[in-house]
């Protein structure tokens, strides 16, 4: 009766087989040992594979309550050998416990997932993922999953994920009544990332005289965009802001707001970013 090879539980993503040499005995033994690597890269594949390959995804509603949505499949590095976990299932977590017992005030957090005693699980650190998204900056024993923040009284930031761009549900405000007469610097950490290639924000004019504006720009003044007082009623528009610099073009992509009358007031919200 012939043997069935069973991939493992976490299967390990192997690149160099053990091929017989000349003259060794070839029997079940010596082509167990070639295939199991094989079924293991089967079973990796496929989870790599599960729903149409990866998919980041997580909701956090409270400073309890952060959902992450089924992954499919991390792959981990774990004592030198990579390793594929599967996630089917959504797993609810604790933002506090990530954060050791206590949320920071103002404090940004990346959501990791990586192997606890053999078993996937998560953490939060303040180590920011490398370039491509993929696993924390210099180490691939965690992949890089999301982020949350806090506001100044330590709460969490209500948040949906998709992928690598995030939305707030009420987004949080980094302007109240703001009447700077020359440029200046918006505070947008930590619910901007610096790592963010973009932001999306609503900014709100009062109304004092027709003409008079409110503007977000670059802190050279560059990509201003104005939103101009109609003497009438406040109101407001949503804009999206690039923070990647184009040094060619005098663009340094830092958030900064100028107004064009000490009377007139500009408030500014975050809504979200993309990564």
């Amino acid at each position: 009766m012939p043997t069935n090879i069973v991939p493992n539980a976490i299967p390990s993503i192997v690149t160099t087989l053990p091929a017989p040499n000349d003259g060794e005995i070839a029997n079940s033994a010596s082509l167990t040992q070639f295939v199991t690597p094989l079924v293991d890269d089967s079973e990796a594949f496929r989870l790599l594979t599960y729903g149409g390959g990866v998919r980041r995804k997580t909701t956090a509603i409270s400073d309890t309550s952060l959902t992450v949505y089924p992954l499919g499949a991390v792959v981990i590095q774990v004592g030198g050998i990579w390793k594929a976990y599967a996630h089917t299932v959504a797993t609810t977590l604790n933002p506090t416990t990530l954060a050791g017992g206590a949320l920071a005030a103002s404090t940004g957090y990346w959501l990791y997932a990586y192997d606890n005693a053999g078993a996937l699980d998560f953490a939060a650190s303040a180590t920011a993922p490398d370039s491509g998204y993929r696993y924390m900056s210099g180490n691939t024993g965690y992949w890089f999953v999301g982020y949350f923040s806090t506001n100044g009284l330590g709460n969490v930031i209500v948040h949906v994920q998709n992928d690598l761009e995030f939305r707030y549900v009420s987004g949080p405000v980094i302007l109240t009544a703001g009447s700077a007469l020359g440029i200046t610097a918006l505070t947008i950490t930590p619910y901007v990332p610096a790592q963010a290639s973009s932001f999306t924000y609503l900014m709100q004019i009062n109304a004092t005289a027709d003409g008079r504006f409110g503007a977000v720009s670059d802190s050279g003044g560059g990509d201003s965009v104005r939103i101009v007082d109609n003497g009438i009623t406040p109101y407001d528009r949503i804009e999206e802001f690039n923070q990647i610099a184009v040094p060619g073009l005098g663009y340094n992509g830092v958030a900064a707001y100028i107004v064009s009358n000490a009377a007139t007031q500009l408030s500014v919200a975050i809504l979200g970013f993309k990564l």
